[in-house]
C-alpha cells in the first residue's frame, strides 16, 4: 500500500497528473496521437494499391507486399511485377467471366498515391471522388497531404533527436566541468546564436542536393545551442547538490555520475523545448520547401504542396488551403503539447 501511495506521490506521477488537467494540452496530445497513426499508417490510408485481393485462387496484400519488397524481403510475383493495379483490375474486369482472375478486391479509402496522375482531373475542385481536389497534374491532395504527415513529423522528430543530442553532451559538458571548458562551449553556444538560424540553413541547403536526410542534418546541426544553453544551466544548478558531492566523494566515475545522477535530473526542462522544437523543425522544412530548398519534387510534403499551389494562384484555392490548415494546426497543437508540460513540470503551478 506504501509503495504504491509512494509511486503515485512521485514527481512523474504528479507532472501526469497536472497535464491530464489541462484540457487543450491533453486535446493537443491526442491530436498528436492522431497524426503519428495518420504518418504511420499512410500506405493503409491512400495508395493505388489493393489492401487486399483474391488474385486465381490466392489471397495477396499488395501494400504489404511493396513494404516487403522495398526493404529486400520479398520480389513482386511475375503477374504483378512493374503493373498498375488499378489498370489490372480494370483489364481483368473486361473479359469474359470464366477467363477472369481477380475474384475480389479491396482499395483503401484513398485509392490514390501521392504521384499517381490523372489527366482526367486537372485543377479539380473537392469532389466525392476527389475529397480535396487535385493539383494542376491531376493528383489527389488528400493522398499527398497524408504522405506529408510522414515527411513533416519524421523530419520534425529526426531533427530534434539530433540536436537533442549535441546539445545535451555539449551542454553537460559546460555545466559540471566548469573553467575553461564551459567558457570554450559557451563562446560556441553565443556564436551559434548570434545567426539568424533560417538564413543559415537556406545558406546550408542550397549549397546542397534537395533531400529529406540533408534537411533533418541541417536543421540538427544548427538548433543545439539552445538546448545546451538549458542544460548548462542545469548542471550549474545541480552539481552542487548534496547528492552529487557524495557520489563524488564515494568515488563514482564521473560519466556514472553524468549520466545516472544529474543528467536524469536536469531533462524536464529539454523535453518541455523538444516539443517546441518540433513544432518549429516542422515550420522550417514547410518554408524551405515552399522556397524550393527543400525536399525533392516528386515527395509530397506539405510545404512542396504549397510551392506547387503558389504557380496556380489564384485558381486552385484548396491546394493552399488545405496544407495551410494542416501546418497550422500541427504547430498549433505541439505547442499546446509544450505548454502543458511546461507548466505542468512548473511547481509554483503545482496545485496541492
Amino acid at each position: 500500500m506504501s509503495e504504491t501511495k509512494q509511486k503515485n506521490n512521485s514527481y512523474f506521477a504528479l507532472v501526469a497528473r497536472q497535464f491530464r488537467r489541462n484540457g487543450l494540452a491533453m486535446a493537443g496530445l491526442w491530436t498528436v496521437v492522431v497524426l503519428v497513426v495518420i504518418a504511420i499508417g499512410a500506405d493503409f490510408l491512400a495508395n493505388d494499391r489493393p489492401l487486399l485481393m483474391k488474385y486465381d485462387g490466392k489471397v495477396y496484400s499488395p501494400v504489404i507486399r511493396g513494404y516487403l519488397t522495398d526493404l529486400g524481403l520479398s520480389r513482386w510475383p511475375a503477374d504483378f511485377r512493374n503493373k498498375k493495379f488499378k489498370l489490372l483490375v480494370e483489364m481483368d474486369g473486361r473479359k469474359p467471366e470464366s477467363e477472369r482472375k481477380i475474384d475480389w478486391v479491396v482499395f483503401p479509402i484513398i485509392p490514390f498515391s501521392p504521384n499517381d496522375y490523372d489527366l482526367d482531373y486537372v485543377i479539380t475542385p473537392p469532389t466525392w471522388q476527389h475529397w480535396l481536389g487535385t493539383d494542376d497534374t491531376g493528383r489527389d491532395v488528400l493522398s499527398r497531404m497524408i504522405y506529408g504527415t510522414r515527411i513533416s513529423l519524421s523530419i520534425g522528430l529526426v531533427a530534434v533527436s539530433i540536436y537533442m543530442t549535441i546539445g545535451i553532451f555539449f551542454g553537460a559538458l559546460a555545466g559540471y566541468f566548469g573553467g575553461w571548458i564551459d567558457i570554450g562551449i559557451s563562446r560556441m553556444i553565443e556564436l551559434m546564436m548570434c545567426f539568424p538560424v533560417f538564413f543559415l540553413i537556406i545558406a546550408i541547403v542550397a549549397y546542397l542536393p534537395q533531400s529529406i536526410y540533408n534537411i533533418m542534418i541541417v536543421i540538427g546541426l544548427t538548433g543545439w545551442a539552445r538546448v545546451a544553453r538549458l542544460v548548462r544551466g542545469e548542471f550549474l544548478r545541480i552539481r552542487n547538490i548534496d547528492y552529487v558531492s557524495a557520489s563524488q566523494a564515494l568515488g563514482f566515475r564521473t560519466p556514472r555520475i553524468i549520466f545516472r545522477h544529474v543528467l536524469p535530473n536536469a531533462m524536464a526542462p529539454v523535453f518541455v523545448s523538444a516539443t517546441f522544437g518540433v513544432a518549429v523543425a516542422i515550420l522550417t522544412e514547410s518554408s524551405l520547401s515552399f522556397l524550393g530548398f527543400g525536399v525533392p519534387p516528386n515527395v509530397a510534403s506539405w510545404g512542396s504542396i504549397l510551392a506547387k499551389a503558389r504557380e496556380l494562384l489564384p485558381a486552385g484555392w484548396w491546394i493552399t488551403t488545405f496544407p495551410g490548415l494542416a501546418i497550422f494546426l500541427t504547430v498549433t497543437v505541439l505547442n499546446l503539447v509544450g505548454e502543458g508540460l511546461r507548466d505542468a513540470m512548473d511547481p509554483r503551478l503545482v496545485r496541492r
